[in-house]
């Protein structure tokens, strides 16, 4: 299953003014567009087929399930989503849990209400747990991992976008340090996930974003490849994390 994100069409919704309240150390502002959450499901990949016989099921199937109001006002009064490049992982039911980022300083989620993702809640604030505060981050990937032992792993940044030079959620300069939560199910809760405290596990750096992919390497333990970008280099970094029980 891929996740991605949906931008609607500029002649359906056009852009809005330059919002200063979301301004870079490039000195623009961001101009509010619409986008969406979507899913695609591959019905039968692990048969190998020929690329034209791949089978795709788009999700969600209701039109903009997968959706949160923009931060900017100018957006927000037009009834403008901001729901940025999510991630998937499947619940011990078989519900699908879905991460994202957007405008609003936090990240936030939403949870299909069967396995055949056929109703969804409403998205909201992801938080550490349900009544607690939320896991900040500024509009950039927020890669969610499912574990074999049933846990989670999310990465993110920790803070809303106005730390370590950046000016505003938007500012792709505040897409540092990288921390990391360990989350787990729980079953009766409103919020499926509960998370633990974030862990730094990349430092800032400055012009430099972490982004992260995770290959469970059995029976070793997690490979974690990531690639630091800056503007003048592409470094690839391996990090190791031996398997142990807790």
């Amino acid at each position: 299953m891929a996740p991605f994100t949906r931008g609607t069409s500029l002649a359906i919704c056009p852009r809005t003014p330059p919002d200063w309240n979301f301004m870079t150390r490039g000195g623009t502002a961001a101009r509010g567009g619409d986008s969406h959450g979507g899913l695609m499901r591959f019905e039968n990949i692990d048969d190998g087929p020929e690329p034209a016989d791949i089978e795709i099921t788009w999700l969600p199937k209701e039109d903009g399930a997968l959706s949160f109001p923009h931060a900017m006002e100018l957006a927000r009064a037009q009834g403008y989503s901001c729901f940025h490049e999510p991630s998937v992982a499947v619940l011990p039911d078989e519900r699908l849990f879905v991460a994202a980022s957007s405008l609003s300083g936090h990240l936030i989620y939403a949870v299909s209400r069967d396995e055949d993702a056929t109703g969804w809640r409403e998205a909201e604030p992801l938080r550490y747990r349900d009544d607690g505060t939320e896991l900040l981050h500024p509009i950039a990937p927020a890669p969610l991992y499912g574990l074999e032992d049933g846990r989670f792993l999310i990465f993110y940044h920790g803070h809303d976008g106005r730390k370590y030079g950046g000016l505003s959620p938007n500012d792709t300069y505040a897409r540092r340090p990288m921390c990391v939560s360990l989350g787990e199910y729980r079953p009766h809760a409103h919020q499926p996930i509960w998370f633990s405290q974030p862990t730094v596990v990349c430092p800032r750096r400055p012009r430099a974003s972490a982004f992260f992919s995770l290959f469970l390497h059995p029976p070793r333990g997690w490979l974690r490849p990531d690639i630091v970008l800056s503007r003048r280099e592409m470094l690839p970094l391996l990090l190791y994390t031996r398997k142990s029980s807790s």
